[in-house]
């Protein structure tokens, strides 16, 4: 059974304290709906369903409850978009990083969203949406990401040496990544790792020790990890060109 934290309940009563009843239904995804949430860290990653367009008051309210200390991110969907092909759906409010990033609805809806909405999200308030995915459209955006994102940062990495969170960031996050666009199955950060050493049993110890150093960062990170985590990207970006 997947724990959900409890700050996805302290989140949503910040916002309904001050905005009655704005929330149709609350869907938690990424790690924390993986089973894979680490309080140190990661982030909480909400899709959320209005029940009515917000105005000023609704959206001051959830302003305030994005700073109020706890690190959500969070997409704001009208009613009903959420049951639209991701194509059709309207764009979205967004918070990142403890802030609304916009009073307008400015997130463009996208098939790793709807993805994971379709098969691994859980639903903490309201019904499950019937999000129809789109798993040609997903595994295509992975793709496309990790040529557009990660490599440019993989470049970053290979000059940061041995900076632990960029190391965590890339090394755990690629392969997460890898691993839809060539299945359309959507894996947390450790499944990601252990996957990528199977395919390449030489970076499995590494990959796995990056996994300790993730939930504990009292755990050294060495030059050997620095190394693996260069080496698994530059496999990643190989094996997705051979494909």
């Amino acid at each position: 059974m997947i724990m959900i934290p409890e700050a996805v309940e302290g989140h949503l009563s910040k916002i309904e304290q001050a905005a009655p009843e704005v929330v149709r239904a609350v869907h938690v995804v990424g790690s924390a709906a993986l089973g894979d949430h680490n309080p140190a860290s990661s982030d909480l990653d909400l899709v959320v369903e209005l029940d009515r367009v917000p105005d000023t008051e609704d959206l001051l309210a959830i302003a305030d409850a994005h700073g109020a200390g706890v690190d959500v991110d969070a997409l704001y969907f009208l009613p009903g978009e959420l049951a639209k092909p991701w194509r059709e759906a309207a764009t979205a409010w967004w918070a990142r990083e403890g802030e609304l990033r916009d009073s307008r609805p400015t997130y463009q809806p996208d098939a790793v969203t709807w993805l994971q909405l379709a098969t691994t999200a859980v639903t903490v308030r309201g019904d499950r949406p019937a999000s129809p995915a789109d798993v040609p459209a997903a595994r295509e955006a992975c793709r496309h990401t990790l040529h557009s994102y990660w490599q440019p940062l993989l470049a970053q990495a290979a000059s940061m040496a041995q900076t632990t969170p960029v190391l965590l960031w890339t090394g755990l996050g690629m392969p997460r990544v890898w691993h839809t666009a060539r299945t359309g199955e959507i894996v947390s950060k450790t499944r990601g790792a252990e996957l990528a050493g199977l395919v390449w049993p030489d970076l499995a110890a590494p990959l796995r020790e990056l996994t300790a150093v993730r939930a504990d960062r009292s755990i050294p990170v060495t030059e050997v990890h620095a190394a693996a985590v260069h080496e698994v990207g530059r496999r990643i970006l190989g094996d997705m060109t051979d494909h």
